[in-house]
C-alpha cells in the first residue's frame, strides 16, 4: 500500500510540473503579443496628442 501512495504522490507531481511548465511556455509565448498590443495603444496616444 506504501508503494501505491507514493506512486500516486509521484504522478501528482508529474502533473503540478507539467502544467507549470505548460504555463510558462504560454506565457512567453504570449509576450510578443501584449508588447505589440502596448505599442498600439501607446501610438494612439502619440497622434491622440498631436
Amino acid at each position: 500500500m506504501i508503494v501505491f501512495e507514493l506512486l500516486i504522490i509521484i504522478f501528482i507531481a508529474i502533473l503540478m510540473v507539467t502544467i507549470f511548465l505548460s504555463c510558462l511556455l504560454v506565457s512567453i509565448s504570449m509576450i510578443p503579443k501584449i508588447i505589440d498590443e502596448i505599442k498600439d495603444i501607446i501610438d494612439k496616444i502619440k497622434k491622440e496628442k498631436k
